[in-house]
């Protein structure tokens, strides 16, 4: 799956209008009608001990419901 056409025009939107996720790296990778992928990189969202930042998991989960 890949990014319908449909909402070709409202990914990038969204990225460009949401300047945190440019910031945190998230890239929407696929996005149908009830379902979005969307990628996370660990960099720059790792904390001092090596995991990523719960902010950043909670930031990923809410783009994700926002975009649906």
């Amino acid at each position: 799956m890949a990014i319908s056409d449909e909402h070709k025009e409202i990914v990038n939107y969204l990225e460009k209008a949401i300047k945190i996720v440019d910031k945190m790296g998230m890239r929407i990778l696929e996005f149908q009608k009830h379902s979005v992928k969307i990628m996370l990189p660990k960099e720059p969202n790792l904390n001092h001990i090596g995991t990523i930042y719960a902010g950043s998991l909670f930031s990923l989960a809410d783009y994700a419901g926002g975009v649906l």
